[in-house]
This record gives structure tokens, sequence and C-alpha cells, in this order.
């Protein structure tokens, strides 16, 4: 006797058996151009085990094509999307990890089951009581929506699925922005130079840190001081990737290697652990991370008064209504003339080291220059001798020192 009649467990047009003299379980499946029933063993004497062995050999096996959101596992549509789309991409780990919680919870669900508001809303409910915040959660549900129109885009579902998405709210931007001292602090305190790279670049263009990792010399057109954060042969995405102009800051900055950002000559795709280190030497709060430096750049930028449109130009934020004619606005000579001034006013005063900074203080606030410096409190002593902005004086009282 090949298999019993009702099987303990089937998953399309397979399912589990055991021979009756053997505890050993099967994979069977009716092939129809024999007309006869097959069998694989599946190496296993354990029941759940099997099981998920049979689920893995179908998911990986299955052609999806213009089906019925009812009769497709949704776990089938995430481990294609994972495969084909999310595994080649530099946030792979945050997807893979996204996808499993949904895979965790609804398992073997077919898509139309899983999509229902109702399961939906416990699906939510559960990841709150995990600890997710509303913005996570939000990012879990963009996931496998992206693996669900993915799915759809490719005619693999005949529908497309509609996700009710949490509210994330008004959410601060990811990282702080930074005063100018603790920029120069991060920057010179002891960084090593592939750091020092990634910062001078993520200011000198405001980019996402992902456009400075694929950032590569060829993309600088030096002759007409342009800088094309977009690859050639990439395509552009919501996360639009401009065309900036080159502060002459940085001239001095494009070396021999082919990445702006490099380590022993090589590329680099991630500052994560050098960026932890010296966070942690400088005494910095978590806060503190990679996207700092674009916001930091948004707020200078702003408070040198570059025009807005500038600054979104800058930033890469598009506008729907603009016109194909500006795809030629890069070689206007007066192109973000304001921003990357006022970029490359950042970039001096960034490398000049604290140290430096203390000591031309009497020649940057000539008030202070007919007392002694005895006059000042221990604080602000300390705080010229570190090479920061002094906080109070003893004469006028509070009182902010601009270093400029």
């Amino acid at each position: 006797m090949a298999t019993s009649k009702s099987p303990p467990f089937k998953i399309g047009r397979f399912w589990l058996g055991r021979k009756t003299d053997r505890p050993t379980w099967y994979r069977y499946w009716w092939d129809a151009e024999y007309q006869r029933t097959r069998r694989a063993s599946l190496r296993t004497k354990d029941f759940e085990e099997a099981k998920e062995r049979l689920i893995e050999f179908y998911l990986a096996s299955r052609d999806i094509r213009d089906e019925d959101p009812r009769n497709v596992f949704l776990a089938d549509v995430l481990r294609r999307y994972y495969e084909q789309h999310g595994m080649h991409v530099r946030s792979h780990d945050a997807i893979r990890i996204a996808l499993e919680h949904w895979v965790d919870f609804f398992g073997t669900a077919s898509v139309f089951e899983a999509t229902h508001p109702y399961q939906m809303d416990r699906f939510v409910c559960h990841l709150r009581e995990k600890g997710c915040s509303n913005a996570y959660v939000r990012k879990i549900q963009s996931a496998g929506r992206a693996a669900l129109n993915r799915a759809w885009k490719r005619r693999e579902l005949t529908h497309q699925i509609h996700i009710n998405m949490v509210q994330a709210g008004d959410a601060a931007p990811i990282g702080r922005p930074l005063e100018i001292w603790e920029l120069r602090t991060f920057y010179h305190r002891g960084a090593p130079k592939h750091l020092q790279q990634f910062i001078l670049w993520m200011l000198g263009t405001a980019a996402r840190p992902d456009a400075i990792f694929d950032l590569r010399c060829p993309q600088i057109d030096t002759e007409r001081e342009l800088i094309h954060l977009n690859p050639p042969g990439r395509p552009q995405t919501k996360k639009y990737r401009p065309i900036v102009r080159l502060p002459r800051t940085l001239n001095d900055f494009i070396g021999n290697d082919i990445s702006v950002v490099s380590y022993r000559g090589r590329p680099i795709v991630s500052i994560r652990s050098s960026w932890r280190k010296q966070r942690l030497d400088c005494g910095f709060d978590n806060a503190v991370n990679p996207y700092s430096l674009r916001h930091t750049m948004g707020r200078y930028l702003r408070s040198k008064g570059v025009p807005p449109w500038e600054v979104a130009a800058q930033f890469g934020h598009k506008r729907p209504d603009v016109s194909t004619t500006e795809i030629y606005a890069p070689f206007d000579p007066a192109y973000l003339e304001n921003a990357v001034s006022a970029i490359d006013e950042l970039l001096r005063e960034l490398l000049v080291p604290p140290s430096e900074k203390a000591l031309t203080l009497p020649e940057r606030c000539p008030e202070l220059s007919d007392h002694s410096a005895d006059t000042l409190k221990l604080e602000d002593k300390l705080a010229v001798h570190r090479g920061f902005e002094p906080l109070t004086s003893a004469f006028g009282g509070q009182r902010s020192i601009q270093l400029s």
C-alpha cells in the first residue's frame, strides 16, 4: 500500500505518505503524463520536519502565472520577491527580517486569507505586542506590500492586493542634525580615512548614504563641476538621485581610487562599525547616524538663506510638475549656485582642526583680544582649549560667541 486515501498533509498537488513497512516520510504526487503516482523520500521520520521539507519543495518548484490570490501561498510570493529582488539590494537584511515577520505569523495562509482586513489587523496587533513602533510596523508592512505589488505587476496574481498601512505619524527624521563643533569633533577626533571621506562627500552632496557608497570617480565631471549621483544604467527610483554641483573644496579629495569612499583601494558598502566606534569615542548619543549629515546640511542651507527650490534640487526632492526641459538645468552656470556656495563654506569650516580654532579665537573675536583670558569663566577656558564654542562670557552674562 503506497499511500492512504486521506493524506495527513497536502499542499498543492503534493502530499505526505509512508510505506506500510517503513517509518520514513515520502513526498507523493500524481504524474499526469504516465498516469501513475510517484514518490520521493524526504529523508526524515519526524512528521513536522517532513511537513516543512514538503512546503519548502513546493515553494521552490511552484510556477505562478495569472493565479487567483485564493490559490497562491503568501510565503511563495514573499520567497520569490526576496530571491529575485530583495537579496540583491543593499538593504537585504532589513527586507529579510521584515518578510520573516510575515511568514512567522501567516505560515501557509493564502494571499487572499492573509491580506483580509481582519487578518491584517491581527498582524499589526501582533507586531505591536512584540514592541514594534508604528514606524517599524509600517516598514514591515511595506516589505510585504512591495512583494505583492511585484507579483501583480509580473502577472503572477490576477488581482492587485490592497494593504491598509499603519500611519507612522509625524515621526522625527532618522538621525538628528549636528552642530558645527560636533561635526568638527566627529571628523577630526581619530576618524579613519574612509570615514572622513564618507563625511566629506555626504556633506558635499547632501545625498543619501547609499548614493555615496555607489559614487564612482567617473561620475564626477570636473570640467563642468557636476556630480552625477545616479550611476549610468541605474533606473531612478522614488529616492531620486540628482545631478549636483561639485564643491570646489572637494576637488582635492578626488583620489586615484575608483570609488570616492574606499578602504585599502577597494570600495566599501557600509561604514556601520567605524561610525559606531567613532560615535562612542566622541561621546555622542545614538541619534547621531549617517543620515545626520544629510539633515545637518538641510538645516544649514536653510539657515544660509538658500532658496527652497535649490534645497529641493540638491536633496533630490523631485517635483512631479517639473518639465522635461529641466533635465538640462545642471548645465546652467547658475545651477545650485547658492547651495554649492553654502556647502563650500561648511566644508571649509569642517576641515579646520579644533585646536586651530582655539588659536585663532582672538583674531575671530577682536573684542576678546583687549581683555585677559583670566576674565573668562573656567568652563569657557576649557571650551576654547578644546576648540568648542564658549557658552558664556564674564562680560555681558549669557552670550553666544560664534566662531565663523
